[in-house]
């Protein structure tokens, strides 16, 4: 019973904290979901997930935003990929700041990194004006790029560098 009124707590707190953020988010109802179990373990949200939701799109959002919610960020390299691989940014740094992990500073990274990611950058069609053949090591050259940009390397120093 202890344990009930620990539980209900948390998830009153966690709620409380997400109702805050839900009409500056775009997707409220899987962020809404994403909130109720951001500080379960993976499994336990897995679980969940399983147990009460059918739409693949709102699963792949949870679990998308629960990985990036609990990366580690030791630089702005890290940043910039957490970013990348958030399928929502924004929501991600109000996710974290709902998990209860200092955020604030995120909102001025994410429009460097909105800076960054908007910028020309190397495409396919780049690389073949190198005289780089199509083939398997193709998609891996654009793949290192792509690993350069979020690093912050201009499109000319990456060029130079392949």
């Amino acid at each position: 019973m202890n344990q009930d009124k620990y539980w209900f707590k948390g998830l009153k707190e966690i709620n409380n904290k997400s109702v805050k953020y839900r009409d500056k988010v775009e997707n409220k109802y899987e962020f809404m979901i994403a909130s109720l179990v951001i500080n379960s373990t993976k499994k336990q949200v897995i679980e969940f997930l399983n147990r009460i939701i059918t739409n693949k799109k709102v699963i792949d959002y949870v679990l998308n935003m629960y990985v990036q919610v609990h990366k580690k960020i030791k630089s702005d390299y890290s940043i910039n990929k957490m970013f990348y691989e958030s399928v929502n940014p924004a929501e991600l740094i109000y996710l974290r700041t709902v998990a209860g992990i200092k955020s604030s500073y995120l909102h001025k990274k994410l429009e460097k990194y909105n800076e960054l990611i908007n910028k020309p950058y190397v495409k396919g069609k780049d690389l073949l004006s190198l005289g780089i053949e199509p083939s398997d090591k193709f998609s891996e050259i654009l793949d290192y790029t792509n690993k350069l940009r979020l690093k912050g390397y201009t499109k000319e120093e990456v060029l130079k560098r392949i």
